[in-house]
């Protein structure tokens, strides 16, 4: 009867209590990372709909209106009209819709973070333009063109960053232009 006492039966493993608070917590940790994914996604998702409806009917409206008057360049003052009555009032009213925009994830706010600075830098390098015009400095000119260079270069990034990341979520991105 002694033996029958010393002798401890194990239990299984999957009936132990520290196997089950461990499955529920690997368990728990899996949900919360396919949420988040879920939460990336959709975030992405509403962020491209925002850009390609909202933003870029306006961005596409700004960068065509300088384009076409400097392919069609006339006269110093043309241009200057063009730039201060259409280019940089559009330009920031750009920037302000841009700027309402707020992504729910630390990955589009990001990706939106480079949008927004490339458009501060084209919007910069057209204030430089007409400040240019409006002076005849042409090294000031030669100045704005470099910083319009630097901002199609982020536009470049941006769209590059926004391809990747949704790539990375399944995500494809259909060019409308």
């Amino acid at each position: 009867m002694e033996n029958e006492v010393m002798q401890i039966q194990k239990k299984p493993f999957y009936k132990k209590w520290w196997v089950w608070i461990l499955i529920i917590i690997l368990f728990l940790i899996m949900v919360s990372m396919c949420g988040s994914t879920d939460e990336v996604k959709k975030d992405l998702i509403n962020y491209i709909d925002i850009a390609s409806s909202e933003l870029s009917d306006l961005e596409n409206e700004v960068v065509d209106t300088y384009e076409n008057a400097r392919e069609n360049y006339t006269d110093d003052y043309t241009l200057y009209t063009i730039v201060r009555d259409d280019v940089v009032p559009n330009s920031l009213k750009l920037i302000d819709e841009a700027e309402k925009i707020t992504p729910k994830t630390e990955e589009v706010r990001q990706i939106h973070e480079m949008y927004i600075s490339s458009i501060n830098k084209q919007n910069a390098a057209f204030t430089m333009i007409l400040s240019a015009l409006e002076n005849q400095d042409y090294m000031q000119l030669s100045q704005a063109n470099e910083k319009l260079s630097e901002a199609r270069t982020s536009a470049r990034d941006f769209l590059n960053e926004l391809e990747e990341l949704a790539s990375e979520y399944g995500i494809t991105i259909t060019n409308s232009n």
